[in-house]
């Protein structure tokens, strides 16, 4: 950008690079033992999902329980493009929203209902009642991306993902609008609790695994 600036001046400008930038061997701690994660930098996003996380086997459910922040706007920009349909903002952003419904006593039911974004594309089944009450099965499906980054190589993988190689989370959505109550179905609770029981620290993973899917700070009724 500066030497844009320069040229458009009139400056004949030759690069000279004083920094080589080139990847390294590290091994992350645990990081449930900190309070923040800090990127401060660009590579250093690159470098702590794909050369410290997904090379040590481990995945995005590591940052369940830890603060993020971005030093630089470039850095905050490099973390909400991995999702930026999830991350860029408070709000759900999606690309396509289809679908066909009929209205009957005074409900509104589809079955073919979609809503898609760069990360994720969902499923949905349902009725909507015109008081607001909704009563709607999901299903969403994960990127490939983000199914390498919420699952890694766990052992749930061969278990949680769908012919594509995609992450699939089969939802309920019921209560009333704008604050209904998302749960999972029961069977795929059971299935996850199944795949953990052959894992170390049940009750961390399952929460931290819950948490990451059911989208993190999101409340959900009890």
């Amino acid at each position: 950008e500066l030497r844009n600036r320069l040229e458009a001046m009139g400056a004949a400008v030759l690069e000279l690079p004083a920094i080589t930038i080139a990847p390294v061997d590290f091994v992350l701690p645990e990081l449930a033992a900190y309070s923040w994660v800090v990127f401060t930098s660009v590579n250093g996003v690159e470098a702590f999902f794909d050369r410290g996380l997904r090379a040590q086997g481990r995945d995005a459910r590591a940052l369940a329980a830890v603060k993020i922040a971005a030093i630089g706007s470039g850095t905050a920009d490099r973390l909400r493009s991995r999702y930026p349909d999830l991350l860029g903002s408070d709000d759900l952003r999606f690309t396509k929203l289809s679908g066909t419904g009929r209205l009957a006593g005074g409900r509104v039911h589809s079955d073919d209902l979609v809503l898609a974004g760069q990360s994720y594309d969902a499923h949905a089944a349902g009725d909507l009642g015109l008081d607001g009450e909704t009563d709607v099965t999901v299903r969403v499906l994960a990127s490939p991306e983000l199914t390498d980054d919420v699952l890694g190589r766990s052992r749930l993988r061969p278990v949680l993902v769908d012919d594509g190689g995609r992450l699939a989370i089969p939802l309920r959505v019921h209560g009333p609008l704008p604050h209904p109550r998302v749960t999972p179905e029961p069977a795929f609770v059971a299935t996850i609790t199944r795949g953990l029981l052959t894992e170390s620290g049940l009750g961390e993973k399952a929460s931290s695994l819950l948490e990451r899917l059911l989208g993190g700070k999101r409340h959900h009724g009890r």
